[in-house]
């Protein structure tokens, strides 16, 4: 199978800092399983690992955060995915980017290599003028265009919490996640909170809206809690923890 895996900021990160423990998790799961499945990630974080001393209320200063962070997450992921015999590749894209055909060899070539690649979003060349056409809004967009691209069999959106829930957690204690969404709903719409949490941009609304766009192409997803030890190692297994967004459409 080939799995495109968003990870979003709220999992990477641990008290603003990069988090080794779960990037070392993730990737001796990823190695148990390279046999299986052909992995590509969207990774999330660069602007917030790289934002001290910034004002990210305004855009170069959002551009030099991120240019830092893209450094630090890559060496920490070469680092800790080498442990485990893992290659790494860093591939950073606009939204033109996407619509080249030459994009989408290239990243079936490293995977046909056996090479994780590692993608975001070009934040330090986007310009002010170009910054509502090129950006991608947030990185579960970017994912699930990417799924797209390169026809992926699965799209996996790791947050911060357990899945889409029918009520807010946070106020409702006795609430628990939907298992299983075949269909995206006007309520289902409703449920995904438009609030951002500390440092992501879109929330669970813009996780369902990137299910949308993988649903156009046949592609199912899963938005589940990427800060729990066992939740992509079941998803290999070929389980369903958080929410399973089925197709009925197959490529």
């Amino acid at each position: 199978m080939i799995i495109v895996i968003k990870i979003g900021t709220n999992v990477i990160l641990r008290d603003d800092e990069i988090n080794e423990h779960l990037l070392n998790n993730l990737a001796e799961t990823l190695s148990a399983y390279q046999d299986l499945h052909q992995i590509a990630i969207v990774t999330s974080g660069a602007v917030a690992s790289g934002a001290e001393g910034f004002d990210l209320k305004n855009l170069v200063d959002n551009q030099a955060a991120a240019a830092i962070g893209q450094s630090k997450l890559m060496a920490v992921y070469g680092r800790i995915f080498g442990k485990y015999g893992l290659r790494v590749a860093q591939l950073l894209y606009t939204y033109p980017d996407l619509v080249k055909q030459r994009t989408r060899k290239v990243i079936d070539r490293l995977l046909a290599q056996g090479i994780v690649p590692i993608i975001n979003e070009n934040d330090p060349v986007t310009s002010d003028e170009i910054l509502e056409m090129t950006a991608f809004g947030d990185n579960a967009r970017l994912a699930a265009l990417v799924a797209r691209m390169i026809r992926a069999d699965l799209l996996v959106l790791l947050s911060n919490v357990d899945g889409l829930y029918p009520a807010d957690p946070r106020q409702d204690k006795q609430v628990r996640p939907i298992k299983t969404v075949r269909r995206i709903t006007s309520r289902i719409l409703k449920m995904a909170s438009a609030v951002p949490s500390a440092h992501s941009k879109g929330g669970m609304r813009a996780n369902v809206a990137a299910v949308q766009l993988a649903r156009e192409k046949g592609i199912p997803s899963i938005i589940a809690n990427g800060c729990r030890w066992n939740t992509l190692r079941r998803i290999l297994e070929g389980k369903y923890p958080g929410t399973y967004f089925p197709t009925r459409r197959r490529r």
